[in-house]
């Protein structure tokens, strides 16, 4: 998906936006087999974890955070342009000099 994702957006097949929309779609969907079986996951995860051990809710809440991270990571990987903040802040700089 990285790299048809990168060969429509950028016409090339190899970039450092491949490689970080592979880590991003890795992300969203190990997130979502998290998310569509989390019982399951829940009692892997609970051996593993110390905070889960200690807090059971925190297993969905990484589940969740796990593929918002990643829908994020895609998100930002595909703007090219400066952000609106960016854009608003350099002009009230030339506004003031």
């Amino acid at each position: 998906m990285a790299v048809g994702a990168a060969s429509v957006a950028e016409d090339q097949w190899i970039s450092v936006r491949t490689f970080e929309w592979f880590i991003a779609f890795s992300m969203c969907r190990l997130g979502y087999l998290k998310i569509r079986d989390v019982e399951s996951f829940s009692t892997m995860f609970l051996d593993d974890d110390l905070l889960a051990r200690r807090w059971v809710p925190s297993i969905y809440i990484y589940s969740w955070a796990e593929t918002g991270a990643g829908l994020l990571m895609i998100a930002a990987a595909s703007t090219s342009s400066p952000s609106p903040l960016r854009c608003s802040s350099a002009r009230s700089v030339q506004l003031r000099s």
